[in-house]
């Protein structure tokens, strides 16, 4: 079974009233680059400008907080986005109102100045780093921001996974291709992924990341070996994670489990609409995509398992981006 979600925002999508967009400024200079980069941090100081003239615009407040993890881990380097409240669209999606994003320091803690007043909702997500095995997101709605005033959401608790029940993750929970090979923003390079091998095994415990690619397109069989020492008695079932770090659509895949299918990549599903992510040339990151398929307890055996991605049709230069890729008992 298929669970997640995902949206795409369109022109059709209803904006809230009277919604500011901007305001716009231009600036040409003469090629020079360090003088782009001084205006860059003048404009910077100056916003948001006291020369707008509108009530909105200028009713602003702030919010802090503390991220902690239900594990007691702090909520180290968290990416926050602050949105729309009680939304079943995606972060990258949202366009209705207002957004502000930052990153939390070391010890889960985030600041982020000159909100609009309003209410929001919270989201917060890994960004690797010391908390890359965190597959949940954090959530808190009907988060009211006032003018002049600082709202502090102290002690936030983000429920996450037992790690005791990870059988095996293959590359940071990030939204980024960065453990993998042949990833990275630059050079730029257009139909990199067509350098991926079209077959490859990874054994857990042996390979490194690196030894998985960071884009799956051609036709081909990617196997991953994991070693079992026992099958727990206290769990039902196991869970496969399948988090993409973008996806376009024209090359599928079959996920199977010592040879039984288990899940899908593809866009027949109502769940994964495709973008444009790989044949445009995206090599770190597009459009964040997760599922999350149900992993009969049966189907696994003490000793060495195999869980293959196989792709079944194939497109040139479509198909995903890797984040990561993690199984555990539930």
């Amino acid at each position: 079974m298929i669970h997640g979600t995902h949206y795409l925002a369109s022109s059709s999508d209803s904006f809230a009233e009277g919604k500011t967009w901007g305001p716009w400024l231009w600036y040409l200079n003469d090629g020079s680059q360090s003088d782009a980069a001084s205006r860059w941090k003048r404009e910077e100081r100056a916003w948001p400008y006291e020369w707008f003239k509108d009530a909105a615009y200028q009713s602003r407040g702030s919010i802090s907080g503390e991220l902690v993890l239900s594990d007691g881990r702090p909520a180290c380097g968290a990416a926050i986005f602050l949105g729309d409240s009680n939304s079943n669209i995606s972060a990258a999606d949202q366009g209705k109102d207002y957004y502000y994003t930052a990153y939390a320091d070391e010890k889960g803690k985030f600041n982020i100045e000159d909100v609009r007043s309003g209410t929001y909702g919270l989201y917060a997500w890994s960004n690797g780093g010391e908390i890359g095995d965190v597959t949940t997101s954090f959530v808190q709605n009907n988060v009211i921001i006032s003018a002049r005033k600082k709202t502090n959401l102290k002690d936030s608790k983000w429920q996450v996974t037992d790690m005791k029940n990870r059988i095996f993750q293959i590359g940071a929970f990030d939204r980024k291709t960065d453990d993998f090979g042949l990833s990275g923003p630059s050079p730029f390079e257009h139909g990199r992924i067509s350098r991926a091998p079209a077959n490859l095994t990874y054994t857990i415990g042996k390979s490194q990341p690196s030894d998985w690619y960071f884009g799956q397109s051609a036709l081909g069989t990617w196997g991953i070996l994991f070693d079992l020492s026992s099958i727990p008695s206290s769990s039902n079932d196991a869970k496969l994670t399948v988090s993409l770090a973008g996806f376009s659509g024209g090359s599928s895949a079959d996920i199977l489990l010592n040879d039984v299918k288990v899940g899908n990549i593809t866009t027949n599903s109502k769940l994964l609409i495709s973008s444009q992510d790989t044949y445009r040339g995206a090599t770190r990151a597009g459009e964040w995509r997760l599922l999350e398929f149900e992993v009969a307890k049966a189907g696994l055996r003490v000793g060495m398992n195999r869980m293959d991605v196989r792709i079944k049709t194939s497109t040139q230069w479509r198909g995903w981006l890797w984040d990561s890729i993690v199984l555990e008992w539930v």
